[in-house]
């Protein structure tokens, strides 16, 4: 009947929704060239020490330079040393990573390493990532969580008052076109549309360890 119609149509929309969320998820760890260049230009690219971010060459000239990402390739077997390291290279003053996000595999072993004097995370970042369902552990005072899109052998160092998701003014929310009939065909669809990019305003404040192993 046409309430079963309606139910129908509504969980198509909702099923359409979060496709492009978890499309953007995805794209959050890659470099923007995925669907013809039209994807998030996401942490890959974001943090690192070549190729051009935001229209700027990372070349040996100050401005080149000022956006490069802190970039430890060595690899290897993951150890608190290393880590702490890397937050080392991308604390300048009071600015310094607040989140970290790797693998589930390389969390267990951070989480086997630091359990003995392990905490309950505190703090801003650590609340709110709670409230959204993630759970994490401290290294440092710096929360370490796990996103199952994380690349593998990776760890994501991110100061997260340089990173911004921003919309364009008029695709602010998911905007649904339709119905719209199908060609050559009996039936309608409705297109989801939404526009905007992921910034990161301060690379040289973010840093990508990868090649690691347990």
């Amino acid at each position: 009947d046409a309430r079963d119609l309606i139910d129908g149509w509504l969980t198509e929309l909702e099923q359409g929704e979060l496709t492009i969320k978890q499309t953007m998820g995805t794209d959050v760890f890659l470099d923007g060239t995925a669907n013809n260049s039209k994807a998030l230009t996401g942490l890959d690219i974001a943090i690192a020490t070549t190729g051009t971010y935001g229209g700027i060459s990372r070349t040996a000239d100050a401005e080149g330079t000022a956006i490069r990402g802190q970039v430890d390739a060595t690899g290897g077997v993951l150890t608190l040393p290393a880590i702490q390291s890397s937050l080392g290279s991308a604390t300048f003053g009071p600015a310094r990573p607040n989140l970290l996000i790797t693998t589930q595999r390389l969390f267990d072993q951070i989480w086997m390493r630091v359990q003995p004097a392990q905490r309950a995370p505190m703090g801003p970042v650590g609340e709110l990532l709670a409230n959204i369902g993630f759970t994490g552990i401290m290294v440092n005072n710096t929360y370490v969580t796990v996103d199952q899109r994380c690349p593998s052998g990776t760890l994501l160092g991110l100061n997260t008052q340089f990173l911004k998701l921003i919309a364009h003014i008029a695709r602010a929310n998911i905007e649904i076109v339709g119905p719209e009939s199908i060609p050559n065909g009996d039936g309608k669809v409705w297109k989801g549309f939404w526009a905007g990019n992921l910034v990161c305003s301060g690379p040289r404040y973010q840093f990508k360890m990868t090649g690691l192993t347990e």
